[in-house]
């Protein structure tokens, strides 16, 4: 993979800091947590950290493509920022908007790099985006971020999570649903039946879903 050496060298300097942003978070330092995110943003990513923490997350992404080929990469170290400060948030303040938002943002941004390349899921950033869903699962109203959480949950072998949010999709008209829907569970019958057990959408109940799509299309 040609950006294989970028993105481990990205992510061994990323460790590097974070362990300085985690002592002062320990000891309670938030703002010197907070002037170390901001070096990172600009000395590790050449970013402005203001204007990201004031965007959404499709302005971060969009942004984010003027960095060309190193964008998802990028996006990774972005969304752990972002998660590490809507954590400080939460901290000083409580489970407020600001956090909420901050979590919102680097979960888009999280998935959309794992989508774009399978070496950019990595097992601690898939954790820390679990983490967030437990976290914000129940305050997604957007539907394009629930279309995110719904490539995530077959990213991560979750076929029947992911099923459940295809299906809130369907019901709320989300664009082009069902020709997705259709194709991830044409994806599925491809898999063994044990990938499908662990997933609890046993083989049976893949072709029955496949069966509602394809009638709903025609």
């Amino acid at each position: 993979m040609y950006n294989r050496d970028y993105i481990l060298l990205l992510i061994e300097q990323f460790g590097l800091v974070l362990k300085k942003i985690f002592f002062h978070v320990e000891n309670k330092e938030y703002d010197k947590a907070l002037d170390e995110i901001d070096l990172v943003y600009k000395e590790l990513l050449g970013v402005d950290g203001k204007l990201i923490r004031n965007m959404s997350d499709t302005q971060i992404s969009k942004y984010l493509k003027l960095s060309g080929s190193t964008q998802f990469e990028k996006s990774l170290v972005i969304a752990e920022l972002l998660k590490i400060e809507a954590e400080i948030e939460e901290m000083q303040n409580g489970f407020d908007d600001y956090a909420l938002d901050k979590y919102f943002n680097a979960l888009y941004l999280f998935i959309e790099a794992f989508e774009s390349r399978d070496e950019l899921r990595m097992e601690r950033f898939l954790l820390d985006t679990d983490q967030i869903i437990s976290k914000v699962k129940q305050y997604i109203d957007s539907d394009y971020l629930k279309y995110k959480l719904f490539v995530y949950f077959e990213i991560r072998g979750c076929y029947a999570k992911a099923e459940d949010v295809l299906f809130e999709l369907i019901d709320e008209n989300y664009p082009d649903i069902l020709s997705s829907g259709k194709a991830f569970y044409k994806r599925l019958l491809e898999k063994t039946d044990e990938d499908l057990i662990k997933g609890n959408l046993p083989r049976e109940e893949v072709h029955e879903s496949l069966s509602d799509i394809e009638n709903k299309l025609e």
